[in-house]
């Protein structure tokens, strides 16, 4: 978060290699992210935008966009990171419940607005070269 102009989309296109620094270096636990291939680089970062948007369909499609592939078992776990597991669950059909386009069958403050970063991916590694 920052006004206008502070930095924050060069921050994040240095830190995900989109460009290398001009002079200097960018180290993660000491180690130039030169490193690191771009694409585990890329793997590691999740954005959260201030506007969320939710998609039609069920709760889990939101949750899985991300990541299609995950397992309901991660998919319940980024829930829970989100803190959203149990207001999901108290719902008639749980992770199955249809959200109308951009969640507007929900209130404001039961909008998931964290839960498709936090199931990004894994943490970046020393073996991640």
């Amino acid at each position: 978060m920052g006004p206008t102009g502070a930095g924050k989309t060069t921050i994040v296109g240095l830190l995900t290699r989109f460009y290398d620094p001009t002079g200097g270096s960018i180290r993660i636990d000491g180690r130039d992210i030169k490193e690191y291939t771009r694409d585990s680089l890329r793997r590691c970062f999740g954005i959260v935008l201030q506007d969320t948007y939710l998609f039609s369909g069920t709760i889990k499609e939101n949750i899985k966009y991300g990541r299609p592939d995950a397992t309901d078992e991660e998919m319940r776990a980024a829930a829970a990171m989100a803190n959203a597991d149990v207001f999901i669950e108290r719902l008639p059909a749980g992770y199955e419940t249809v959200l109308s386009e951009n969640g507007g069958n929900l209130s404001q403050g039961q909008r998931p607005s964290r839960h498709r970063q936090s199931h990004s991916g894994p943490a970046l590694d020393s073996d991640s070269g």
